[in-house]
């Protein structure tokens, strides 16, 4: 009986926290979840929600540390590695992010969330992304093929970003010549609206 009565008070105080949070009430739902969290602390899934509510209430480290909790519990779930990455790339923890962001793709699709924000991250680095994947243990690297091609194709685009930047700057360098032997500067404010003026005319 008694343990009935409290699976009740546990379903009521769950279902309070999910009105809660679809209805946008973030302090209501996290204090709903955490006394749910009081009766089963160890259910990863709340432990998640948890979490949800922390972040949205701007309780990130705070939400870090729950969604930690839930990973403790099951290590094997993609989205809670991708939530993780969320708070940490908002503490600007961006590498540690980036390993969240790995994991999760070691546990999902290639095509995944994970995959658009580990790409923006290495992108807004200028870093290749070996490095970050580097961190990872031998275990999560060799746990899904996928993981292992999002990194070349991911180390790829970054390298081809590196060689467009290099054109680019190339090209400057070869417009402030042309200025400098024609006598008229051809870039004005970093920009050259007018290289087609600075050629000689032709006769």
């Amino acid at each position: 009986m008694l343990r009935s009565r409290r699976k009740r008070k546990t379903e009521t105080a769950l279902a309070l926290a999910d009105r809660a949070r679809d209805g946008g009430d973030w302090a209501l739902a996290t204090r709903h979840y955490r006394e749910v969290l009081a009766r089963e602390p160890g259910n990863p899934r709340i432990w998640v929600q948890y979490g949800h509510a922390l972040k949205e209430s701007g309780n990130i480290a705070d939400a870090e540390q729950a969604y930690r909790k839930s990973l403790e519990l099951d290590g094997g779930i993609a989205d809670t590695h991708l939530q993780l990455g969320h708070v940490l790339k908002i503490q600007g923890r961006k590498e540690d992010a980036a390993v969240a962001y790995f994991r999760a793709l070691a546990l999902e699709r290639p095509l995944s969330p994970a995959a658009g924000e580990l790409l923006a991250l290495c992108l807004e680095r200028g870093e290749a992304t070996a490095q970050l994947a580097g961190r990872l243990d031998s275990s999560w690297r060799q746990h899904s093929p996928a993981l292992l091609n999002c990194v070349a194709s991911v180390n790829a685009m970054a390298h081809e970003q590196a060689r467009l930047a290099r054109e680019v700057e190339e090209l400057r360098r070869e417009v402030d010549a042309l200025g400098e032997r024609t006598g008229r500067p051809v870039r004005t404010n970093g920009e050259a609206p007018a290289v087609a003026s600075a050629l000689p005319a032709l006769e």
